[in-house]
């Protein structure tokens, strides 16, 4: 009980603060508060002051502390809890942008250590719990640290177990950790929580989709739309994909009929020809009211249903389509000079000899190159000159460009804005029918909605159809969902930057493949610095360095990280960015090189000396993938142990380097991946079980779960390799070029050599020795544990083989090879 002194005293306190605060001296304002607070540490009109003002300031932590104390004190205020929430907001923002996991994580507790829970405030506790949940969950996947997250979780249902979005984070991380069941208890027990909420069946359905319970899936998507009908167009459309894999084909209809229609289709429509105009001074006053909401999915159902799209293929013509040319004024000859790999200002095709020169080269060197298509220089050339080029179909002027729209999820597709007689874009993705990354694959004219495929697409018309059913009205949903950006791109005619966008791929091989060889192609042709800035995205996955290690040519100022795929397009629009993707599959010795010397110098004294007593003291020195999961040879571990024992009969002094999944170090910490630790154990014992089989007297070295760089360094020092046909045969082949014995399912040998492993695509490349197909036989049963989504499809099968007749191979094999 305060005496009437002080209550006096803390009026006093109170008055000259509020007499500071109105004369902008906000130190002494501060100051008389904390004042008050001394003499009574309850006063909530001095704590809510202070969190005012501190929260004005941005000192967002204070404001929280001070909040969460006037909530403490008096917790049936909804105004002080909703207060609480507002400074929730701002804080966790604050804690995103620098990334602080920790200061989230201790935030959080300091809530939950309130116990604050009751029924009157459910919605504002639940707000809380779900705000700082996504913060939570967001930023320990950035870092990789999920146990802490984890940990959280279960505290927080602990102490408000009647919470479903304690459950629900807990289950998103556990879909991470690839824990499946334990999520979908979670998952289960917050609907149980809170039945109405449709995310929670959304979350549930991808939990089964990842088990392929097609049953699951269903029933979770309809019970989401029964309960929402207006959900959206993009939920029904994964049902509907759900029932096609289940050959319920006739129930597909009645649920599509239900899909909800935009609010106002016209909307899209006008922003979309708003966009499209030749002259940006009328786009310039071109604006929407504010109050109408421009929805992403409902403006991609408006796309699929309206856009009907006139489709023509330059590499396979009819009379028909090039009587459609010449109706709407488009030159045959002047769309097929876009075509070309170079275009440039000083007109038309410039180079073409050379690389016909180039490629005659190449065949020599590697028959199997018949088929092959030397692309990228336009993306040179955009390097060099900040611009791409391409001809106007009806007047055949050379129009240049340096407006680049990428369709957003990860930037699979860019389009590069033209404006001729009318606008129209030139499209760059991955062309069906190449492994070369980023192509010109077609040109799309908005006002005819005619698409004009550059190359050949494949015989499958769902293939040539892909661009335009699904990628283009996603594509121009974005451009329409998000105009005022995009306006404000169009419309920013300052300095433009060139950048390149940098997509780590997950899968070892097609990074060697795609990635690196098109910045080595910058190099080599003198543009690396000509490019003002590289972004980054899936850090995580540079497997073979970073990119500065592997091109230490580059200024680490160019590059700039981002591991939130959103963002890509973001800073791309925001900065006036001109943006390109690289493409490359030629792996000339020098890049291979680059990869060797940024590994060896990683690796510890120790493990050099091992590698070096190893290539000393054993020959050869045959390297052994493991594979497991899906397209094995189900018999390997006696198979491979038969082979190993027969092959020390032969050779003495035969060393053993088993390898197959690596981890990988980023600035000196492993990246964090519970999957990938899963399949690690199981690949380690899988080797404990062949040495198990083997005489001891046979010196075996296991690289499973090697850095990255540590596997490399051994793949130097073999003499030749017997692996699986896979992306993980780029440590052995593409890189250090040894020679060695494959072994697959009969789908891949379905494919021609040229196809099946593309040796032109390493300078001096090697060609592995697969064994006979008649030795292989197919097991079917274990097609059905692909993911449901997965296109490779039965290529995924899994395998058995005659171990006599691989043994065969790597015998004669190893018997031609000499040591230098």
């Amino acid at each position: 009980m305060l005496s009437n002194t002080e209550s006096v005293k803390i009026s006093e306190y109170l008055s000259q603060g509020n007499q500071h605060q109105e004369q902008g001296n906000i130190d002494q304002c501060i100051e008389s508060y904390q004042k008050a607070i001394e003499l009574n540490p309850h006063s909530i009109p001095a704590l809510s002051k202070l969190a005012e003002i501190y929260r004005n300031q941005k000192e967002y932590a204070k404001a929280f502390t001070y909040h969460l104390k006037i909530v403490s004190l008096r917790p049936k205020n909804l105004m002080f809890l909703q207060n609480l929430v507002r400074v929730s907001v701002d804080y966790s923002k604050l804690l995103l942008k620098k990334n602080d996991l920790d200061k989230a994580l201790s935030t959080y507790q300091k809530f939950l250590n309130q116990k604050l829970s009751t029924k009157a405030r459910a919605d504002k506790i639940d707000r809380i719990c779900y705000l700082w949940g996504e913060v939570i969950l967001k930023l320990s996947l950035r870092q990789g640290e999920l146990s802490p997250a984890i940990t959280f979780f279960q505290e927080a249902i602990d102490n408000y177990p009647h919470k479903a979005w304690s459950y629900h984070y807990l289950g998103n991380v556990l879909v991470k950790q690839r824990k499946l069941d334990e999520a979908l208890a979670a998952y289960q027990k917050a609907i149980e929580l809170k039945p109405e909420n449709t995310n929670f069946y959304l979350r549930l359905a991808e939990v089964y989709f990842d088990k392929n319970d097609l049953d699951g899936v269903i029933d979770s998507y309809q019970k989401a739309v029964k309960l929402k009908p207006d959900i959206g167009f993009e939920v029904y459309k994964k049902l509907a994909k759900a029932l096609k894999l289940q050959g319920r084909q006739n129930e597909i209809d009645v649920w599509m009929k239900l899909a909800p229609k935009p609010k106002d289709e016209g909307i899209y429509s006008q922003i979309w020809k708003a966009l499209n105009q030749t002259d940006l001074k009328q786009l310039e006053n071109y604006s929407v009211d504010d109050s109408i909401k421009i929805d992403l999915q409902q403006a991609e159902q408006y796309f699929t249903e309206t856009s009907k799209y006139k489709i023509i293929d330059l590499t396979s013509l009819t009379e028909k389509d090039e009587k459609f040319l010449e109706t709407v004024g488009f030159s045959l000859t002047h769309l097929k000079s876009n075509q070309a790999r170079l275009i440039t200002s000083e007109g038309a095709i410039k180079e073409e000899s050379r690389k016909l020169e180039e490629l005659a080269r190449l065949r020599q060197r590697h028959p199997q190159l018949e088929k092959a298509v030397i692309e990228g220089d336009f993306q040179q050339y955009i390097a060099e000159k900040g611009c791409i080029y391409a001809i106007c179909p009806s007047t055949g002027r050379i129009l240049n460009s340096n407006r680049s729209l990428p369709l957003s999820k990860r930037m699979s597709l860019c389009a590069y804005r033209f404006v001729g007689n009318e606008v129209f874009y030139l499209i760059t993705s991955r062309v069906p029918m190449s492994k070369v990354q980023f192509l010109k694959s077609a040109l799309y004219f908005p006002r005819l909605d005619l698409i004009v495929y550059l190359h050949p697409t494949g015989k499958n018309k769902k293939q040539k159809k892909l661009l335009a059913t699904e990628m283009l009205n996603h594509w121009k949903a974005y451009l329409v969902s998000f105009w005022k950006k995009i306006k404000a791109y169009l419309l920013n005619d300052g300095n433009c930057e060139t950048v390149v966008v940098i997509l780590w791929h997950h899968n070892i091989g097609h990074q060697i493949w795609n990635n690196l060889p098109g910045i080595y192609k910058l190099w080599q042709a003198g543009n690396l610095h000509k490019v003002d800035k590289f972004l980054i995205y899936n850090s995580k996955c540079e497997y073979y360095g970073r990119l500065e290690e592997i091109f230490p040519e580059i200024p680490p100022e160019k590059i700039t990280r981002i591991e939130d795929p959103r963002r890509l397009d973001d800073e791309i629009y925001e900065n006036n960015y001109f943006a390109l993707r690289l493409g490359g599959v030629y792996i000339e010795e020098e890049l291979a090189n680059r990869i060797y010397r940024v590994s060896l110098k990683k690796c510890s004294y120790n493990l050099k000396a091992e590698v070096e007593e190893a290539k000393n003291n054993h020959f050869p020195l045959l390297w052994v993938t493991i594979r497991l999961g899906n397209r094995t040879w189900l018999n390997q571990v006696e198979g491979l142990a038969n082979i190993i024992k027969s092959l020390s009969e032969k050779f003495p002094t035969l060393g053993v380097v088993f390898d197959g999944c690596s981890r990988v170090e980023v600035d000196g910490k492993l990246v964090v991946d519970e999957k990938l630790e899963a399949t690690i154990n199981k690949e380690k014992e899988t080797v404990r079980q062949i040495q198990s089989l083997l005489p001891p007297e046979i010196k075996v070295y296991d690289t499973v779960g090697s850095r990255m760089y540590e596997s490399i360094v051994w793949a130097y020092a073999i003499d030749l390799y017997l692996a699986p046909h896979s992306g993980g045969t780029a440590k052995v082949s593409l890189i250090p070029n040894k020679p060695g014995v494959l072994h697959t399912n009969t789908v891949i040998y379905k494919k021609p050599l040229s196809e099946r492993w593309l040796s032109w695509e390493r300078e001096n490349g090697i060609v592995p020795v697969y064994v006979p197909e008649e030795h292989i036989v197919d097991v079917t049963e274990g097609i059905n544990r692909r993911s449901l989504s997965d296109p490779r499809g039965n290529q995924l099968r899994d395998y058995d083989c005659d171990w006599r007749a691989i043994y065969a191979e790597v015998l004669k094999l190893a018997m031609s090879i000499k040591r230098n």
